[in-house]
């Protein structure tokens, strides 16, 4: 027989957890699902201090990410990580899921609650793939030292691409930032202080079309006015261009806008009236947070009890 679950959660990043806690809290018997080896999702790759999420100004990632880690295992048990789902099938509210060790199982469910977050953009270009073959993949927060003096190419227009630059050129490298426009979405205090560093070039109305690495650094070329090519010899090289949802999975049976963003109701509920998503799946970079994710946890998680009530 195929144990029934009231709530399944797929995702156990912040907004996941926060969505558990809140079944636990709410007596929603339920089960959370993580694809990867670690909870806490993107939480691991902030290396700079969290200055916004209420209570706990100043922390890492990391010190973030233990203490949901934390608050999830001293109010529930019920998740597992390391698994897969092998077959979602709504028309029977069922998931097949497989272990680490290839074993599957069945569960049934009464609602869904998607919580996988956004993943970074790739250029889809010719060598991008061997930058994380070479293990030439960096965070500028936590490697910006090892380019001083040395040149760094930061890719992209918004909050993240400034930041990097700016990180960068305090590290003493020299950082050439290229975008495909003239026109920025970081905001106005992040540009300012990109635009006036002494370290930093701008490159605008260009593209990166191909990279090359090889054993002594990296070369880019580049397309500058959709006609001008150069070729440009660098030490690193970091893409910052933005996130893109993981919705593709659920795509064919539930809305989404136009970048993939999955639609929702006040409460979080979704197209289809038994299946919720939170955080940044269905949330735009420009409004994402902490504090946005684990609010939109309590919504659903609230909003799963009255349906139940109803019913």
């Amino acid at each position: 027989m195929t144990p029934e679950i009231e709530t399944v959660i797929i995702g156990g990043g912040p907004a996941g957890i926060a969505a558990a806690v809140w079944c636990q809290r709410l007596e929603i018997k339920h089960f959370m699902i993580e694809k990867r080896p670690t909870l806490g999702g993107q939480l691991e790759n902030i290396k700079n201090n969290i200055m916004d999420y209420p209570g706990l100004p100043h922390v890492t990632g990391e010190n973030m990410r233990q203490a949901f880690i934390q608050h999830l295992k001293q109010m529930t048990d019920h998740y597992e990580t390391n698994c897969l789902i092998k077959d979602l099938n709504l028309s029977h509210r069922t998931l097949t899921l497989s272990d680490q060790k290839g074993h599957n199982r069945s569960l049934s469910f009464q609602s869904l609650i998607i919580a996988t977050g956004a993943a970074p953009k790739r250029l889809h270009i010719l060598g991008e793939s061997e930058l994380t073959r070479h293990n030439e993949v960096y965070s500028a927060s936590r490697d910006a030292h090892l380019f001083n003096n040395k040149h760094a190419v930061v890719i992209g227009g918004g909050d993240r691409a400034f930041e990097g630059a700016f990180l960068l050129g305090e590290a003493g490298a020299n950082v050439t930032l290229i975008h495909r426009s003239n026109r920025f979405k970081a905001q106005p205090s992040f540009q300012k202080r990109v635009w006036h560093h002494p370290n930093v070039q701008m490159m605008t109305h260009a593209e990166v079309t191909r990279i090359d690495v090889n054993q002594t650094g990296q070369t880019i070329e580049i397309i500058k006015n959709g006609a001008d090519r150069k070729i440009m010899d660098v030490d690193g090289i970091f893409i910052r261009i933005g996130v893109e949802p993981n919705s593709h999975p659920f795509q064919s049976f539930i809305k989404t806008d136009q970048s993939g963003y999955i639609k929702t109701n006040e409460v979080m509920q979704t197209s289809s009236p038994y299946i919720y998503a939170i955080g940044d799946v269905c949330t735009p970079p420009e409004y994402s947070s902490l504090s946005s994710a684990t609010g939109q946890a309590m919504l659903a998680a609230k909003a799963i009890t009255n349906q139940s009530e109803q019913n």
